[in-house]
């Protein structure tokens, strides 16, 4: 049973999220969704994504330190049973095109994060799943709007969205093959 988006399909998924025609957030949404229904082993896996910033965070890291910390973490997950990474990263260019559009046309403003993208297209995706989909949460994740949002998401949906949380020592824990989540909401955070 396919476990994880391949090399392929993350490929295929970033020339279909590239689309020009793709204008919105919810059209972006709606792509996302109709490539998990037509695979259909990934209707029988849980739906996981690990959360943390991107676009900002601490200033102690730069924009690809961060995306290599949520890529790394994915790696990690990818190898568990019963789910399926979601690898937001190929849909990062056109969240960004749309964005730009949509700051053109003054329905946001520069330097403001924009909230439509996770009403319109994550919230969307997470609740199109069939099963409930797992939002692993990385230390740093306060630092991002965006993953705060996705975590206000799981506590207004939790019968369809589980937060989850990553330990502070988690690069180390998994030198050591140590599971890196905990499952309660400790000040530690």
């Amino acid at each position: 049973m396919k476990t994880e988006l391949t090399p392929n399909d993350i490929t295929r998924l970033r020339e279909i999220a590239n689309d020009e025609s793709i204008l919105t957030y919810d059209a972006l949404s709606e792509v996302a969704i109709s490539y998990f229904e037509a695979h259909t082993e990934f209707q029988k896996l849980r739906l996981l994504q690990v959360c943390g910033p991107i676009s900002t965070g601490l200033d102690t890291q730069t924009w690809q330190e961060r995306v290599d910390d949520i890529h790394d973490a994915a790696n990690h997950f990818a190898k568990q049973k019963n789910i399926v990474v979601f690898d937001q990263l190929p849909f990062e260019e056109p969240i960004t095109a749309i964005k730009q559009r949509r700051l053109k046309a003054g329905k946001t403003e520069e330097g403001v994060p924009d909230q439509a993208i996770i009403h319109q297209f994550y919230k969307p995706v997470f609740l199109s799943q069939t099963k409930r989909v797992i939002l692993m949460f990385l230390p740093t994740f306060l630092y991002s709007n965006g993953a705060c949002e996705e975590h206000r998401l799981g506590l207004i949906h939790p019968n369809k969205i589980e937060n989850r949380y990553i330990r502070h020592n988690w690069r180390h824990r998994i030198k050591l093959g140590i599971d890196i989540y905990r499952l309660d909401m400790c000040d530690d955070w």
